[in-house]
This record gives structure tokens, C-alpha cells and sequence, in this order.
């Protein structure tokens, strides 16, 4: 199993047992090599071990479910990947992946045993993303999904509601994915001809055209941006070019002004990582990293319509490899 160098982790807000008056951009005095965060917890692939903090009132750190509101969880094992949704979580490798927390919706695929941190069927995993309440895996160049479809998020014809059983999606133009995502109740895929195709909900405009309230099988969108990167809010989408340049679309956490908003160049400068929550979005440039949308504190929520830089805590990071947002924090791979 490859793994990523590890590297120093950040973070902003609350995150595990640390609360924070203000959004400033601290050391979570660990190392790791991937991040994942949902509504509800976040996970830090560690040499050994996962580092799962936040909720878990479903079993989500991969222990016994409990009401109280913060925890920190060692997961041990080598993972390689990690995926955070509304109180589930998927661990593992691409020979083996373990899932944990609410099934009601079919989240965990087809498992092979029950427990609270138990095996999951699925295909040689390549990336995993998950949204609310679905996954999207992607394995080598196919797309699989699983979990909730009531918005055509699963990107299949014959699923029905939800579907626990882990399956493949087709691309059209018999497309090749190079990437994966998902936000909210909606999916997308990067392919290796540098399309775009995204399906669930659309009712904001993440899909960048009028595609109605949703898209039930990959749909492509209409997209003249060279991209590098895309990342799915819960109801919009932030996209990142070539050169640095970070657009948005949707409703939300889009930077560029109230209401539902078409594609628009954000004023930012140029980024190389983006990353996006179900109400906050965040990118990182060589000046620092910048925030926007709705953001969480002990003080009450507070509404940032324009991008606002952290202040850093001391030397911060100078390149992020990977950014992932909560309800309540930030947190940053360092590059």
C-alpha cells in the first residue's frame, strides 16, 4: 500500500476538545497524510492510525455511540483512505475498507458483518468521497456509489431511494474518471479529457446550467474553464483553474453575492488548493488561507460575504495539499 508523505496538520475553530474564540489558523500537533471532515466529525489518516474527533452520537469515530457533543478517537491500522459523511465514516486502503455509524440509508455499503467498525464491500478503491447521506468511489477510472438517492445523487437509473449495495456508474462517452466528489446531495467526476459531469441536486445551480431541481445519471456541465480541481458545498460548487483562479456557482458560500448565483471568478489570489463544507468554503493561496460562507463559533454563527484571510498563529503552512471544512472548523494538510 502507497501512502502520501506525512505532514503537518492545522486547523481553525472547534475542532476535538479545543474551542477557540476566534478563527485563527493553529497546529493540531499531528501529522498525517489525509483529511476528511462532515456536518459532524473529521478524520486524520496518521502513519498507524486515524485520529476521528467531533460527534458520535451514531458510532461515527468507530466506537459505541454516545450523546456527548466532542470526543477524540484513535482508530488503529495503516489507512490510506478517508471519508466523512453525516454520521458515518469509511477507513481503509484499496484492498480493504471498513465502514461505521448510521446505515439507515444504506451509507456503508453492503456490509459483511455487523459491529462498529465493520468490513464493506466494495472495489478496489482508488478515492472515496461522500456527501450527507451517500458515497462516491471511484476505482481506477469507473465511478461507484452508494447510500441516499432521493436526488439522483447515486447517478443511476434503476436505484431507488437508497440502494446499500455498493455500484457502477456510467459515464457517457464511455468518459474515464480521473477524480470524484460529493457535497450535500450531489456528486460529480473529473474526467481524464477534463470534463466535468455531475448529477443529484441541482436545484441551486452546481450543475452550471438550468438543469431543473436535479440530475439522476452524470450530466455533463457546461464548463469552458481549463480545471484543476472542483469541490461541492451543500448547495454550490467551487471550481479552481489552472492557473490559480477560483470560481463559484450555486447558493451559499459563493463569494459573489446573495441568492442563487451563476459561474463567477472569485476575488482571490490565485489558489492552489480549494475546499469546501455544507456551508463554508476555503482556499489556499500564498498569502494564506482564506475562508468565506458560513462559519461556526462560540460566539454564534457569523455570515462572511467575502473572503477573509486567517490570521496564523505563529509560522503557518506555506503550500496546502488538502482542505476540508465543518460546520464548526477548518482543517489544512500541510503540502
Amino acid at each position: 500500500m502507497e501512502r502520501a508523505r506525512a505532514a503537518s496538520v492545522w486547523y481553525a475553530g472547534q475542532w476535538a476538545a479545543a474551542t477557540r474564540r476566534q478563527w485563527v489558523l493553529r497546529s493540531a500537533g499531528v501529522e498525517g497524510h489525509a483529511v476528511a471532515a462532515s456536518v459532524s466529525h473529521t478524520l486524520i489518516a496518521c502513519k498507524d492510525h486515524v485520529l476521528a474527533a467531533g460527534q458520535n452520537a451514531a458510532g461515527e469515530l468507530g466506537g459505541m455511540p454516545d450523546a456527548t457533543r466532542w470526543h477524540t478517537r484513535r482508530i488503529e491500522g495503516a489507512v490510506q483512505h478517508v471519508a466523512a459523511g453525516s454520521n458515518f465514516s469509511w477507513i481503509g486502503n484499496s484492498e480493504r475498507m471498513l465502514a461505521c455509524g448510521t446505515h439507515n440509508r444504506g451509507q456503508l455499503g453492503a456490509l459483511r458483518a455487523d459491529g462498529a467498525l465493520a468490513h464493506a464491500d466494495v472495489p478496489r478503491v482508488s478515492e472515496i468521497a461522500a456527501g450527507l447521506d451517500h458515497v462516491v468511489v471511484r476505482s481506477g477510472s469507473e465511478v461507484w456509489t452508494c447510500g441516499l438517492n432521493t436526488d439522483g445523487q447515486l447517478g443511476r437509473s434503476d436505484a431507488g431511494r437508497y440502494d446499500s449495495h455498493m455500484r457502477r456508474v456510467a459515464l457517457p462517452d464511455a468518459e474515464r474518471a480521473a477524480s470524484v466528489r460529493a457535497g450535500g446531495d450531489t456528486s460529480l467526476a473529473l474526467t481524464e479529457n477534463g470534463r466535468m459531469f455531475v448529477w443529484g441536486n441541482t436545484e441551486y445551480g452546481q450543475a452550471l446550467c438550468d438543469s431543473g431541481d436535479q440530475l439522476r445519471t452524470p450530466t455533463a456541465a457546461p464548463c469552458d474553464i481549463p480545471l484543476a480541481d472542483a469541490r461541492l458545498g451543500g448547495s454550490f460548487v467551487v471550481l479552481r483553474d489552472d492557473d490559480g483562479k477560483v470560481y463559484t456557482a450555486g447558493y451559499g458560500a459563493t463569494a459573489t453575492g446573495a441568492g442563487i448565483q451563476r459561474i463567477k471568478q472569485v476575488d482571490l489570489p490565485h489558489a492552489h488548493c480549494i475546499g469546501a463544507g455544507l456551508e463554508m468554503a476555503a482556499a489556499a493561496t500564498a498569502d494564506g488561507i482564506y475562508v468565506w460562507g458560513l462559519l461556526r463559533t462560540p460566539d454564534g454563527l457569523r455570515h462572511i460575504a467575502r473572503p477573509e484571510r486567517i490570521p496564523t498563529d505563529g509560522p503557518g503552512p506555506q503550500k496546502v495539499s488538502a482542505l476540508v471544512c465543518t460546520r464548526d472548523a477548518l482543517l489544512a494538510l500541510e503540502a
